[in-house]
């Protein structure tokens, strides 16, 4: 049993006097994350949409070619549409740089976005930068992008320089705040921002209904929307119903994201939420605007974004938008699912540890625990996930016995994560065909996930294709000679125990995809594991 502990630290400030600048170079350098220069970065919101014009056949180009029509995107042109991808794309490539950084004991500290830049990068879309206001959490980071940060002022807050515009290095990473962008700095537990939220767009409603407050409240416009964020897990917090009932029951311009990527950190939405769709529990507030999108599908997200935008700047109401999207990585790097071992994450004040715990499928937290009883303060919690309140004194005792319990309940192979196939398949059937066939079972996500086949039988034909010093592109072949290709996310980390070398024979357990590079579409397989011979 894994157990880590950490304590709170304070650091002592000193206080600046507002009518002096003082500025000292040798505290001021590039390590400390000071740039002379000011970094932008190119988002969709940058570039203004049109709208299409009303045509009745689309026009020819001169090279003979359809023109662009941008009635089929949501009425966004081609350039912005290329500022949606930039935007997403930026998103996952700063997450990774973290996660680099991070494993480089660069940061101490990283919790990504991915998964989620879709409905994040259409958010930012559809309202206004510096206009209406922002309580995003800690996934957002492709809506901080589309809002104008850039990723330098990102990385600034991960390594906690002074520079940092989020906070000068005093909050946690991807805890965000810009007063340029009206994103009120936030604390890390989740589900407060939903109350300051609504006491924002009650402020901007009290001033609409008397005149002689309007100037004198800061970035009252009369049409303002706020955006509030959310992750499904915080949905069962008290914070959230509250905030919702004050909402309705004033007609506030209030946009509730809900985020929903299956998983409450380790704990299933099935487990955290009565029925497993949030969504359908609030259907009976009243002057609420629901909507549900696939929170992966930029231009679904876009549209859905836009109605609700529409809905709140005309005082219509609140509205609750429900995305459904991915979490590819870990909930943290600091309960990172690599390891695949139960683990507790104390945090530590006045004599006094509170945490909580994540399990496994093979061992049952909870009687973990129970077998520890006497130790704790107080616990609670079920199989898979738990939390509790422990003296200093004992956790070094609670680290021993839960270490023995989990020895004389765990075997080797319950600490082998499993991997679930859906079918085992021939060679001869992998074809573009088979991948045409299986985007007609989309979307997928929690309750409907991708298909993950299994092919033997395999031979690596050439040695494997090192792709930005992490990943594995193979080329591979079956009996018959037909040849395929293969890329493997984190393949160097991952095939470790592997022998991978030319006539290798493969086992190869794979999702297919139709790869679409320089007009040619070809058949790839994205590898989740392998076993080798030979």
């Amino acid at each position: 049993m894994a157990t880590a502990t950490k304590a709170k630290t304070a650091r002592n400030t000193k206080a600046k006097n507002n009518k002096e600048k003082i500025v000292e170079a040798p505290n001021r350098t590039l390590g400390d994350g000071y740039n002379e220069t000011e970094t932008v970065i190119k988002t969709a919101k940058s570039i203004k949409p049109q709208k299409p014009a009303k045509v009745k056949k689309p026009t020819q180009s001169s090279n003979g070619k359809s023109a662009f029509d941008a009635g089929k995107y949501q009425g966004l042109n081609a350039e912005t549409l290329v500022g949606i991808y930039r935007t997403m794309y930026t998103s996952r490539r700063v997450d990774d740089k973290e996660i680099q950084l991070k494993g480089q004991n660069k940061i101490f500290f990283q919790i990504s976005g991915a998964g989620h830049e879709a409905i994040l990068t259409a958010a930012g879309l559809a309202m206004k930068s510096g206009y209406d206001w922002f309580y995003p959490y800690y996934r957002d980071r492709a809506l901080m992008l589309q809002l104008g940060m850039s990723p330098l002022e990102m990385l600034l807050s991960a390594v906690g320089a002074e520079t940092d515009p989020n906070s000068h290095g005093r909050q946690m990473p991807s805890h965000w705040g810009s007063v340029k962008l009206n994103v009120p700095s936030q604390s890390s537990p989740t589900g407060t921002q939903l109350l300051q939220a609504v006491g924002l767009a009650e402020a901007s409603y009290r001033a609409s209904l008397v005149e002689e407050m309007q100037d004198k409240i800061l970035g009252f416009k009369g049409d303002e929307v706020v955006y509030v964020s959310i992750g499904d897990g915080t949905s069962s917090e008290g914070e959230f119903w509250e905030a919702l009932n004050t909402a309705c029951n004033l007609k506030l311009p209030v946009i509730f994201l809900i985020e929903d990527n299956g998983y409450a950190i380790s704990v299933p939405v099935s487990v955290q939420t009565a029925g497993g769709d949030v969504s359908k529990l609030v259907e009976g507030f009243p002057n609420l605007y629901i909507q549900r999108c696939d929170g992966t599908n930029a231009l679904e997200s876009y549209e859905v974004f836009k109605n609700a935008v529409e809905h709140c700047r005309a005082r219509k109401g609140a509205a609750f938008i429900h995305a459904k999207v991915t979490r590819p990585y870990s909930h943290s790097l600091s309960d990172d699912e690599k390891l695949y071992r139960p683990t507790i994450v104390l945090s530590i004040e006045n004599g006094v540890a509170h945490g909580s715990a994540r399990s496994i499928a093979g061992y049952h937290l909870l009687k973990g625990l129970d077998s520890c009883a006497e130790l704790f303060e107080q616990y609670g919690g079920h199989a898979a996930a738990a939390g509790m309140q422990i003296k200093t004194e004992n956790i070094e005792q609670l680290q021993e016995k839960l270490n023995a319990h989990a020895t004389e309940n765990l075997s080797a192979e319950d600490l082998i994560p499993e991997l679930k196939i859906d079918a085992i398949v021939s060679s001869q059937t992998l074809t573009l065909d088979l991948v045409a066939q299986l985007k007609r079972l989309e979307p997928f996500g929690m309750g409907n996930p991708k298909p993950r086949f299994l092919t033997k039988n395999l031979v690596l034909t050439r040695e494997p294709f090192v792709m930005k010093d992490k990943h594995l592109k193979l080329k591979l072949a079956d009996k018959d000679g037909k040849q395929f290709e293969a890329v493997w996310w984190d393949g160097v980390d991952k095939s470790k125990k592997q022998t991978l070398k030319p006539k290798s024979r493969i086992e190869l357990a794979y999702s297919p995809e139709a790869n679409n590079w320089n007009g040619n579409t070809r058949l790839q397989l994205v590898v989740e594991d392998l076993k080798s011979e030979g």
